[in-house]
This record gives structure tokens, C-alpha cells and sequence, in this order.
């Protein structure tokens, strides 16, 4: 990004994040006023955000919110899904919308989380049996 002139000195700050290795476009604000606006409706879910994943397989349900918990192995770098609450797991809630199916036994999924956990969506997608297509 080229920025000629910086007004009041302000550079562009990202209102939210993205995982390392995935794919999609990041919000960044122009001025401080901004940046505080738009992270203030991020906190409050004012901004809805959307994913989009391809996955083997084609849930029963078209529409599901689903909850499970996640605990986050920084040692081995690795996430961990459970249906039940363990010690050290956090609460994740995926929700996905079918948008398209393949013959191949694949689809498209818009996923929505209302939490943001790391490889949350990768890694619950995988435990419900829809792994994302070139996922590792």
C-alpha cells in the first residue's frame, strides 16, 4: 500500500483479523475516529462476516448453527474440537448455509462464527465431517 500523505500522522489500521494461511480481504481504517467506529461494531456483531468454504461432503441439514468446544495445543500447534466441555476448552459456535452442491460429493458453504477462535471454522468444519477442500 502507498500512502503519499498521512493525515495527522494516523497510519491505516486493520479493524479485524484474519488466520495465517487463509485467504479474504481485511478492513482497514483511514483515520482514528474510523478506526474506533468500525471496532466498536466489530465488538458488538453490528458487521456480519462471511466465509466462504468448499468441503468434501454434503451436510443432511442446509442451514445449522452448531456449538462444540476448541482447545488450542500452542506446543504442537494444533486445535482440538470436542462435543462436550473438557478442562481448557473454549466454546465455539459455527454456523454454515449450503449454497451449492457438486455431483463429486462436495459444496459450497458460507460460514458465519460467532466467535472467533483460531482455525475455528477448518477445524470444526473437519470434526463435523466436512473437511475444507486442500486443508492440511
Amino acid at each position: 500500500m502507498f500512502i503519499k500523505n498521512i493525515p495527522n500522522g494516523f497510519k491505516p489500521m486493520p479493524c479485524h483479523r484474519i488466520d495465517r494461511n487463509t485467504t479474504g480481504l481485511v478492513l482497514f481504517a483511514k483515520n482514528e475516529e474510523s478506526l474506533n467506529i468500525l471496532l466498536n461494531k466489530f465488538k458488538n456483531h453490528e458487521i456480519e462476516k462471511h466465509y466462504f468454504a468448499l468441503v468434501y461432503g454434503i451436510p443432511k441439514q442446509k442451514y445449522k448453527r452448531c456449538e462444540a468446544y476448541l482447545f488450542k495445543d500452542n506446543k504442537k500447534s494444533r486445535v482440538y474440537i470436542s462435543d462436550t466441555f473438557k478442562k481448557g476448552y473454549q466454546k465455539i459456535i459455527t454456523t454454515y448455509n449450503i449454497l451449492e452442491t457438486k455431483n463429486n460429493n462436495t459444496c459450497l458453504l458460507d460460514v458465519q462464527i460467532e466467535t472467533g477462535k483460531t482455525h475455528q471454522i477448518r477445524a470444526h468444519l473437519a470434526h463435523l465431517g466436512y473437511p475444507i477442500i486442500g486443508d492440511r
